[in-house]
């Protein structure tokens, strides 16, 4: 526009002033002309200075703006001829229409009309057996292409091309057993793309020889004995240093580092060196079904019980843990596992299956050692209506005795590991503020309850004064002291002919629980006192000393006692349950079963009437003995449950 209105005014400086000549000429002296020619001239003065300040000025702007727009097509030139990585260069604007614009512009600046042309040759088969796969890759533009990129699971490169406008190369790719991706992309210098996808299915098939090195092109590197950073290094590489290539697995490859080594590198260290084509290795009896080594193997199997004494009683739970080592894809899989173990030491058969190729790792068998089949009342525990958070426990399962000896009480642990279930869910304590031990020995005993000199063991100090309510349980070996004939607990590394020295004494414990600033002190003893038990005489080259059990509780207000068994008599054991007897019908009781009135609450009256019953009978049945708990308490009312 300037350079038109530029020519209109230089058209009237020319004609403006003879214009103004003539009128003077022709007008004579007449002041009105002259006047007219002098306004003329003035105007045609005025445009020649517009257009000598203004039309200079856009010239030389186009000029500028043209050399830019050249300059910027040079300097795209040489950074796409010189640059390894990129995909393709950008405009900052802050338009996308303008960089549209733009591109497009430039585009035809250059003749760029159309995308390159991508021309991709694979094997007939899109599943293969081979570790490598050849490609036939050609690409082509109309003005000048820029790189051919290549992509395919972890591995991925790009051939940076300076003014060609054709390509061609015969590459090849190395792939993972099961489903492969391989992506090619062709670009020209000015941002068009073509891109193509291919799958290709790796499976298990015959050995072949891979004509193909791997060069190392790190200063230092490792060769490991698997196909992962954790496998041990069995040599120190280093640049230049060139392996032949076997196979290839989750980005490794496994190259051959002398006559009698293999090993593994990754894809990382080096680079990949083609020396011919794939061959397949034919064998003797070509209809005979190839073996292959499996790709998943199973090891470090470890077994963990919650009560951490390597067997897995009734009720209890147990983690099992092994590695699974994947040599093949590393892919993402789970692991679920949830069984009920029903019988004794049972064999659980681990096995793990590579999906893509079928191929199963070796089974592997680990025995669980179990203690028997579930019993009723491990199972459905009910919980506590509300929470007990001052109540204080001690649970102690003494089953293994350090003395030859001494028969083991068969079932005191599951009794004890029961029990402690029962108090953090039926009666809502909180697991602090339960002591559980098993195969206590004396000085467990005496810093737990404290002693003859200081009655504030460990038991005390976790008491809320006047808000706790304690409860007590023990299973395990009583025996009689052999002088004095009083009752003790026997710890389970002292002998039972030296239970009146180094046993815990029943009215130690009395006097001690007596002190316990509690709320309310209860006491379960699934023990005999008689010297005998159900595997026979605990005190060897002796008579049996059958002493009455004085109860320590008569004189405690706030307390109550249940004794499995009167001082003659033994405490019998509930094979089919799996349970101390005397337990087992606690526990029930306590879950429900005692419950006379079913008003959802458990008394102490209700359980020594349910104990007082069901016992008695239960024994006498199984065995034709008698056993007659021994149950005592000042609060009958108290509620030991809610439901």
């Amino acid at each position: 526009r300037i350079k038109h209105f530029g020519k209109i005014f230089l058209m009237v400086l020319v004609t403006g002033p003879l214009l103004g000549l003539v009128t003077v000429l022709v007008g004579g002296d007449e002041g009105e002309e002259l006047a007219i020619g002098v306004a003329i001239g003035a105007v045609s003065l005025l445009g020649f200075g517009i257009v000598s300040a203004i039309a200079p000025r856009a010239v030389l702007q186009e000029e500028y703006y043209l050399k830019l727009v050249k300059k910027i097509i040079h300097t795209i030139n040489i950074d796409f001829a010189n640059t390894l990585t990129g995909a393709r260069w950008t405009l900052s604007t802050s338009s996308p229409k303008v960089t549209a614009d733009i591109e497009r512009t430039l585009r035809d600046m250059v003749g760029d009309r159309t995308a390159p042309i991508l021309a991709v040759s694979l094997p007939a088969q899109q599943t293969i057996s081979t570790p490598l796969v050849d490609v036939d890759v050609s690409a082509s533009d109309d003005v000048q292409l820029h790189k051919v990129e290549f992509e395919i699971g972890g591995y991925s490169y790009s051939a940076a091309l300076t003014d060609l406008k054709t390509y061609h190369d015969m590459d090849f790719f190395p792939l993972d057993i099961g489903n492969n991706t391989l992506t090619i992309i062709a670009k020209d210098l000015y941002g068009r793309a073509t891109t193509k996808t291919y799958n290709i299915f790796r499976t298990r098939g015959p050995s072949v020889a891979i004509n193909a090195e791997f060069v190392i092109a790190r200063t230092v590197d490792n060769i490991r004995s698997g196909p992962r950073v954790s496998a041990s290094v069995i040599k120190k590489c280093r640049k230049g240093e060139v392996y032949p290539i076997l196979d290839f697995a989750g980005g490794w490859f496994k190259v051959r580092v002398d006559e009698k080594t293999v090993g593994w590198t990754h894809l990382t260290n080096g680079i990949v060196r083609w020396t011919g084509a794939l061959a397949t290795i034919g064998t003797e009896e070509p209809s005979a079904p190839a073996v292959y080594p499996p790709l998943l193997s199973i090891g470090e199997i470890s077994f963990g019980d919650e009560s951490a004494d390597g067997f897995l009683d009734a009720g209890e739970g147990g983690t099992l843990t092994f590695r699974i080592i994947n040599d093949g894809k590393q892919v993402k899989y789970r692991l679920i596992g949830n069984a009920t173990v029903p019988t004794q030491d049972v064999e659980l058969i681990i096995s793990a299956l590579d999906q893509p190729t079928q191929s199963p790792a070796p089974p592997v068998t680990f025995r669980v050692k179990t203690r028997g089949r579930w019993s009723d009342v491990d199972l459905d525990i009910p919980r506590a209506r509300q929470p007990n958070p001052d109540g204080v426990a001690v649970i102690i399962g003494n089953r293994d005795y350090n003395d030859p000896g001494i028969y083991p009480v068969e079932y005191a642990l599951t009794d004890a590991e029961a029990m402690k279930k029962y108090v953090l869910q039926a009666l809502g304590y909180k697991e602090e503020n339960v002591i559980y031990l098993q195969n206590s020995s004396y000085s467990d005993l005496r810093s737990i309850f404290g002693t003859e000199s200081d009655p504030q063991g460990r038991l005390h100090n976790l008491i809320f004064p006047d808000r706790s309510d304690v409860f007590i349980y023990y299973s395990g070996h009583g025996v009689p002291g052999l002088e004095d004939q009083r009752g003790y607990l026997l710890p389970a590394n002292v002998k039972a002919e030296d239970a009146q020295k180094n046993g815990y004494s029943l009215d130690l414990l009395g006097r001690n629980l007596a002190q316990l600033p509690a709320k309310s002190v209860t006491l379960v003893v699934d023990a005999c006192f008689s010297g005998q038990s159900e595997e026979g005489l605990l005190i060897r080259d002796a008579s049996p000393v059958y002493i009455e059990v004085t109860d320590p509780f008569v004189k405690i207000t706030n307390g109550s006692s249940f004794f499995a068994s009167m001082g003659k008599e033994i405490a019998s054991w509930f094979p089919e349950q799996k349970h101390g007897l005397f337990t087992y019908y606690f526990l029930k009781g306590l879950r429900g079963e005692a419950d006379k009135n079913a008003d959802k609450k458990v008394t102490v009256a209700e359980l020594e009437e349910y104990i007082s019953e069901t016992v008695p009978y239960k024994v006498r049945r199984l065995t034709g003995r008698s056993q007659h708990p021994v149950i005592t308490a000042t609060q009958k009312d108290r509620i030991l449950a809610r439901y």
